[in-house]
């Protein structure tokens, strides 16, 4: 990711047609980064508030999230 190691994440994805939303969890209990992401992607939002993640970590190195954080905060 951006050239940086996240380590293994295993990554599940479950599409409901009929609602037409996706929703998924990833997971990494690597060595070097700890966290799991969790959220959906709702095809049929007509808000364009299709897109939910959250992100929950024990160790995550700041360096992965930085090119998008970055404009958030000023030192990462």
């Amino acid at each position: 990711m951006n050239d940086e190691r996240i380590g293994n994440v295993v990554l599940n994805s479950t599409y409901v047609p009929d609602q037409k939303k996706l929703s998924f969890l990833a997971n990494s209990a690597d060595s070097l980064n700890k966290f799991s992401i969790k959220g959906s992607y709702d095809f049929a939002d007509a808000n364009h508030q299709n897109f939910q993640a959250y992100l929950s970590g024990k160790q995550i190195q700041l360096s992965v999230l930085e090119p998008y954080l970055g404009g958030i905060f000023s030192s990462i």
